[in-house]
């Protein structure tokens, strides 16, 4: 290193730069290996972060319904109904765990009649893959 000192303190002199020295001050640690350690680190935690997001993801996905399209079908099976909300909310049992249970929300003109909503209940688990 200190044969590229005395060059490049050799060439201040064609800078006109007169009583100008170059001091080159070196950490002792490697920079390059800081540099990739660093970038390795920020590499792992998206990484993490990623595998997060696609598991939320994935969570919300299994735990919600396209409304619409199950709203389109239901509506040509049962014509009293009018519009629905489907969701899976959770229920505590009185134990450390909880219990994920599908809910149907319907509007209908009029009700609907026993064999009727068994029908609908039926033709749900059937569409959902639920009890």
């Amino acid at each position: 290193m200190t044969k590229k000192k005395k060059i490049l303190n050799q060439k201040l002199k064609s800078y006109n730069t007169s009583n100008t020295k170059l001091i080159v001050i070196q950490d002792t640690a490697d920079l390059k290996s800081d540099i990739l350690n660093e970038i390795n680190f920020n590499k792992s935690v998206l990484s993490e972060k990623d595998v997060t997001i696609l598991n939320l993801k994935n969570e919300v996905a299994k735990n919600s319904y396209d409304n619409r399209a199950i709203l389109a079908e239901i509506k040509i099976l049962f014509l009293e109904i009018e519009n629905i909300s489907l969701s899976n909310p959770s229920f505590n049992e009185n134990t450390d765990s909880t219990r994920t249970i599908p809910v149907l929300i319907y509007k209908s003109n009029g009700g609907l009649d026993g064999p009727t909503k068994e029908k609908t209940v039926l033709w749900l688990q059937q569409r959902l893959a639920k009890k």
